[in-house]
């Protein structure tokens, strides 16, 4: 709930008074917290150092293997390669918004920021709050394995 709070009260979780009631929209950000940390604790299995047939050193190793493995794909793999596929994406379930495919095109001149997307575009601050929320109802029907990669390629 604080954390529900927090993001409302920090701007980072935006609510709508006039769409969803206080209750509903800090029940549904505690929802979403709740599913994202049980996708990621099933992507992301944890292992307790402390436990007893847990072989810190090895475990070590193989951490800075994987580490070093990813590095290595993402430096062989170029920006524009998943940044492509994610507007592409982006686009395709658009299904022609104006508004979003404004954004989308701001974003591919390397406009990321809210400001710098509101100069390239001219939107005004309440258009470009409303076509960012359709940008992010649309980025949910992206398919969940592109989707994963392109996160994957960002973090």
């Amino acid at each position: 709930m604080h954390t529900a709070i927090a993001k409302t009260l920090g701007g980072t979780l935006r609510w709508d008074p006039l769409r969803v009631d206080l209750e509903r929209h800090l029940l549904g950000a505690i929802a979403g917290d709740i599913s994202h940390e049980i996708e990621h604790a099933q992507s992301f299995p944890q292992v307790s150092l402390d436990a007893e047939h847990v072989n810190a050193e090895q475990l070590e190793r193989e951490t800075s293997e994987t580490v070093a493995g990813v590095r290595a794909t993402k430096l062989e793999v170029p920006k524009h390669a998943w940044w492509s596929v994610a507007m592409d994406e982006f686009r395709k379930h658009a299904d022609g918004d104006a508004g979003v495919l404004a954004i989308v095109d701001a974003y591919g001149h390397d406009k990321l920021s809210r400001r710098a997307v509101m100069e390239h575009t001219g939107m005004s601050a309440r258009a470009y709050h409303a076509a960012y929320q359709r940008l992010v109802r649309a980025a949910q029907k992206i398919d969940e394995d592109i989707r994963d990669l392109i996160i994957q390629a960002i973090a």
